[in-house]
C-alpha cells in the first residue's frame, strides 16, 4: 500500500492512553501504509483536536460512493470520556462513520450518550482475549478440583499431608453468557472430558457449538440451569439484564460443592449475596477475575472471606505479554476492511449493537 498523507485522505483519529504512545503496537500502527486512510495518533494528556477543517476535505476515490468527508475514530485504552468530549465538541460530528473500541467491553463508552446515540458503526476486539480467559477459567477450576489452596498452606507449614483430589472430566461446567469468551471456555472444558452447557439470549445451539454444548439456556431459566453445574462460568456483558443476575436465588439453586468463576463483568454479580453464600457454605467457592467496583475497595467483604473459599486476581486474567499486540491485531484488521472498502463499514468485523450494549 502507499502512505496518504493528504487531506484528500479519511481521518482516522486515534485517542490513545499517554503511556502507550510510545509502544509496540502503537509504532505499528503508525508504521502502516494505507491508501484512503490518514491515521492521526492523539494523547489522552493533550487537547482534544477538533474537525473544524473537514469541511474542506476532498471527495476522492475513497469517497466515490458520494459520502464526503468521512471520519472514523478509536480507543486505545485513553480517559473513558474523551471519545465522548471529541463528539460533542466538533461541528463536523456526523462526518464520524466508525468507533472502534480496543476492548471488547464497551460499556465504559456506551455509558454516554454522546457515543451511544451516534448513528456510527462500532466495534470491539471481541475475540482477542477469549484464548487466555477461556485458559483462566479452566485454571480456576482446577485449582478447586485439585486442592491447590490446602497444598500449598500444607507446605508452609511443612507438613506432610494427603488430599483427595477431583477430576474435572465427567464433571459438568455451566458457561452463562455464550459468545466468543463463553465459547473458548466451552472448548476447553469440553477437552478436559467436562459437560458443558450454555447460557445465552436463545435457546438454539449453533452449528459450531453442537459438538461442544449439551444443553442451552437463557437468562430466565438460570435458577434451573445452575441446580446441576459442578462449574458456574459467567462470561457475560454488563447490560441492564445482567446486572446482579447472579445473586441471592442463584445461589440457593446452585450445588454446595459448586464453584462460581467469574470472567465476564463484576456487574453481574450480587457480592453481597456472594459473601453470604461462601460464609454459609451455600456454594463451595469463588475464582473472581472482575469486581463491581474496581480497584476492589478496601472496605469490601469480599477481602474478609476464608482463602480456602475465594480466588482474586483483579482483572488480569487476559492481561498476558502480547495483550495490547492481541488487540491491535483486530483493529488493523477492521482498518485495512474499512481502506480496501473506500471507507465503507459493511464488511467491519465485531459490531456493536449499541441498543443492546454488546
Amino acid at each position: 500500500m502507499s502512505s496518504t498523507n493528504s487531506e484528500d485522505a479519511i481521518p482516522v483519529t486515534v485517542f490513545i492512553n499517554h503511556k502507550l504512545m510510545n509502544s509496540k503496537p502503537i509504532e505499528r500502527l503508525k508504521s502502516i501504509k494505507f491508501d484512503r486512510l490518514r491515521i492521526e495518533c492523539v494523547s489522552d494528556e493533550e487537547e482534544i483536536p477538533t474537525t473544524k477543517d473537514m469541511g474542506s476535505v476532498k471527495q476522492t476515490s475513497a469517497n466515490a460512493d458520494g459520502n464526503k468527508n468521512k471520519a472514523a475514530v478509536g480507543w486505545w485504552f485513553s480517559n473513558s470520556d474523551i471519545l465522548s468530549k471529541y463528539i460533542e465538541e466538533n461541528e463536523n460530528k456526523q462526518n464520524i462513520i466508525w468507533m472502534h473500541s480496543a476492548s471488547a467491553g464497551v460499556e465504559h463508552l456506551l455509558k454516554y450518550d454522546a457515543i451511544k446515540k451516534h448513528k456510527s458503526i462500532m466495534t470491539n476486539a471481541k475475540g482477542a482475549f477469549s484464548a487466555s480467559l477461556g485458559e483462566w477459567t479452566i485454571f480456576a477450576s482446577m485449582y478447586y478440583a485439585k486442592e491447590v489452596f490446602n497444598m500449598q498452606k500444607a507446605q508452609k507449614e511443612k507438613v506432610w499431608k494427603r488430599f483427595q483430589v477431583d477430576m474435572l472430566k465427567n464433571k459438568e461446567m455451566l458457561v452463562v453468557g455464550y459468545g466468543d469468551i463463553g465459547r473458548s471456555i466451552g472448548k476447553r472444558a469440553k477437552a478436559m472430558g467436562m459437560v458443558v452447557n450454555g447460557v445465552r439470549s436463545k435457546k438454539v445451539i449453533e452449528e459450531r457449538d453442537r459438538e461442544v454444548v449439551s444443553q442451552m439456556f437463557t437468562l430466565q431459566d438460570l435458577e434451573r440451569a445452575v441446580e446441576t453445574a459442578d462449574y458456574v462460568a459467567l462470561a457475560l456483558p454488563h447490560t441492564k439484564e445482567t446486572e446482579n443476575v447472579v445473586g441471592e436465588k442463584i445461589f440457593e439453586k446452585m450445588k454446595t460443592s459448586a464453584v462460581l468463576i467469574n470472567v465476564g463483568r463484576g456487574a453481574s454479580v450480587d457480592e453481597n449475596a456472594l459473601c453470604d453464600a461462601l460464609n454459609t457454605g451455600k456454594i463451595r467457592g469463588a475464582a473472581l477475575d472482575v469486581f463491581q467496583t474496581e480497584p476492589l475497595p478496601e472496605t469490601s467483604s469480599l477481602w474478609m472471606i476464608d482463602e480456602s473459599k475465594i480466588l482474586m486476581s483483579f482483572h488480569s486474567a487476559d492481561l498476558t505479554s502480547d495483550y495490547h499486540d492481541l488487540a491491535m491485531d483486530v483493529f488493523v484488521e477492521n482498518l485495512e476492511r474499512f481502506d480496501r472498502n473506500g471507507g465503507k463499514t459493511d464488511d467491519l468485523i465485531n459490531k456493536v449493537d449499541k441498543t443492546v450494549g454488546y
